[in-house]
């Protein structure tokens, strides 16, 4: 069985791409998120976790899980790249807030950043990332 950090990976992907899916182009851990056809992209990425270190041995583990969730967008001409991002953004904001508990796998996930990062060659693509603080448990004894 995966481990819960692939599980909530996957329940934010599967949420997101819930029609209408938030973007035609949506992936896991990408390492090359915006190929030169699509207009947006969305990467969900896992970051890092940390364990209950008072876990009750037997008890299920408690975890907070950090996963990054990164809007791409290539502006039309004469559209600032910012505005172009900004759609998206909003989108995967809204669905992700709308069942904090991912179909009932988390007990929370709640956004704590926003970043934005521009492209400084022509190509006009922006990036904003959402990183969320997913609150979790796991089976006792086990990653599951």
């Amino acid at each position: 069985m995966a481990t819960v950090f692939a599980q909530i990976t996957g329940a934010i992907v599967a949420a997101l791409a819930t029609a209408p899916a938030v973007s035609a182009q949506i992936h896991r851990s990408r390492v090359r998120p915006l190929s030169a056809e699509w207009t947006t992209a969305v990467v969900v990425t896992p970051q890092s976790a940390e364990l209950d270190r008072l876990a009750i041995r037997g008890a299920p583990i408690n975890l907070e899980s950090q996963i990054e969730v990164v809007c791409f967008a290539r502006a039309a001409p004469g559209q600032s790249p910012d505005v172009a991002v900004d759609a998206l953004l909003s989108a995967v904001y809204a669905r992700l807030v709308a069942d904090p508990t991912l179909g009932g796998l988390a007990l929370d996930l709640a956004p704590t950043r926003i970043s934005y990062e521009f492209d400084a060659e022509a190509e006009q693509v922006a990036s904003v990332t959402l990183a969320l603080t997913v609150q979790h448990q796991a089976a006792a004894l086990t990653l599951e």
